[in-house]
């Protein structure tokens, strides 16, 4: 694409918003056409990012995945260390992972799993004194703490300090975002979950996710990944409180807050933040439910041309990032 070319981003999550600012500082004209934008409260569950917990922890088995989590975690670092926590949503956090399983994958062969712990600041394998009871293995390390609404409204403002446009609408083909100017050239499809809609993307499918937010935040992000397979996670969210959670239940398209899960969350959670007990409980704000837009087969970052009204125009897919976005 040539130097200022007109380029529609689809969605304003945390994915579209990212991939504008990117060919906004390249020198490309943007316009973000959304159904929502930061700040913006979806109760039919297609707005994904205010959901996430959230934190930076590579979990992906995928080479090309290994690369973009490493530039992120590096890029941050640069970001945080000339802007703050208040206006970026980023907090560079000690975090703590324990094992209950011994030998659980992860930990064999000297941590090999764990293909970041080169390259995460103050990585180490904690030794059995430090282990909380229960658990066979642990590795504290520091990476960050996410406030996802924070972040995105920052990256929002840096678009618009370089010139974005963007736009409320739905849009219901690829051809009608080519429509919104006369120069515009390509299109990106950062749909998430709505891409199943917007291009029949059948691959695309839901992980649903429950967590309860509380008053208090963390100084630390603490996970315990149990024998059965279950992950008690304690996520510090700069300037709002902590996030604890998380369930992961696959192609579950259901809106409902499971009163019992929460319960079992709350309970559970207890041994990882007690420093946030108000009388032996957590204060809570509220139980919330979100869907990691993944994607059967994986990320789909695609390029393909389509004949819109005689034009050429270049779309470049790139969605099914499920929790790793």
């Amino acid at each position: 694409m040539a130097s200022k070319s007109h380029t529609v981003v689809i969605g304003a999550g945390v994915i579209g918003l990212q991939t504008a600012l990117l060919l906004l500082q390249a020198g490309h004209s943007v316009t973000v056409v959304a159904t929502h934008f930061p700040g913006d409260v979806d109760p039919a569950l297609v707005y994904t990012s205010p959901k996430a917990g959230a934190h930076w922890r590579s979990q992906s088995t995928d080479p090309f995945v290994h690369k973009a989590d490493k530039e992120t975690y590096l890029a941050w670092l640069s970001l945080v260390r000339s802007k703050g926590a208040s206006e970026t949503g980023l907090a560079l956090t000690p975090s703590y992972y324990f094992w209950e399983e011994e030998g659980a994958a992860e930990t064999v062969n000297n941590f090999r799993g764990l293909w970041w712990k080169d390259y995460v600041l103050d990585f180490r394998v904690l030794p059995k004194q430090e282990l909380p009871e229960g658990v066979s293995h642990g590795v504290a390390y520091t990476t960050f703490a996410i406030n996802p609404t924070q972040y995105m409204r920052y990256l929002l403002r840096e678009c618009q300090q370089l010139g974005v446009e963007t736009v409320r609408r739905k849009v219901a083909s690829l051809g009608e975002a080519a429509t919104l100017g006369e120069d515009v050239v390509a299109v990106v499809n950062c749909t998430g979950i709505s891409a199943r809609e917007l291009v029949g993307d059948e691959n695309v499918y839901p992980i649903k996710g429950q967590t309860v937010l509380v008053r208090g935040e963390s100084k630390t992000n603490r996970f315990v990944k149990t024998k059965s397979g279950w992950q008690d996670a304690v996520l510090r969210r700069p300037g709002e409180g902590t996030i604890l959670g998380v369930s992961k239940d696959k192609d579950d398209w259901s809106n409902n807050i499971d009163q019992n899960l929460t319960k079992m969350i709350l309970e559970r959670c207890k041994r990882l933040a007690p420093e946030l007990l108000v009388d032996g409980k957590f204060d809570v704000v509220r139980p919330q439910i979100g869907r990691r837009p993944a994607r059967k087969g994986g990320i789909r970052i695609e390029i393909e041309r389509l004949d819109v009204g005689g034009k050429d125009l270049i779309v470049c897919h790139h969605y099914g990032h499920g929790g790793t976005g």
